[in-house]
């Protein structure tokens, strides 16, 4: 699913990267909308998808919401 597919890559960005003898980590942020779940436009599908990320940005950083 979706779901398993986003929480692999989260889970691969935990781990932090060396550049230059400095710690780098990145944190990522996904809003999922299904079709017909969620809307029945593209248009709304972006929408609903947009409204998403902007919930798990506000949960905190790496994470998302659907």
């Amino acid at each position: 699913t979706a779901i398993n597919y986003i929480e692999k890559i989260l889970s691969n960005f935990k781990k932090s990267l060396k550049i230059h003898d400095n710690k780098i980590f990145i944190g990522l942020s996904f809003g999922l909308a299904l079709y017909p779940e969620h809307a029945q436009t593209m248009n709304d599908l972006f929408k609903k998808a947009d409204l998403a990320l902007y919930y798990a940005k506000n949960k905190g950083k790496s994470g998302y919401f659907y």
